[in-house]
């Protein structure tokens, strides 16, 4: 089963959480989402969340140079 979320803001975790109820989640219609660096990781790697890209991520806590070169390379916008 699939769902769709939009919405201005959603925290990862909230996120996260979905994959127990749906196989795939599209989150290109949220705008922000938060979290820590590894809740975003694992938001990007779990490999279920369609329109990774169409949001920006605020991420809590620090980010080291090779996780932002990460986030780069997949084109996602970060604001720390």
């Amino acid at each position: 089963m699939n769902t769709s979320i939009t919405s201005e803001f959603e925290y990862a975790h909230t996120l996260l959480t979905l994959l127990e109820t749906y196989d795939d989640v599209d989150i290109s219609g949220i705008s922000i989402i938060c979290g820590s660096n590894d809740q975003v990781k694992e938001l990007i790697q779990s490999g279920n969340f369609i329109g990774i890209s169409s949001s920006s991520y605020t991420i809590n806590g620090d980010v080291d140079d090779d996780d932002l070169n990460y986030y780069n390379s997949l084109g996602l916008t970060i604001i720390n």
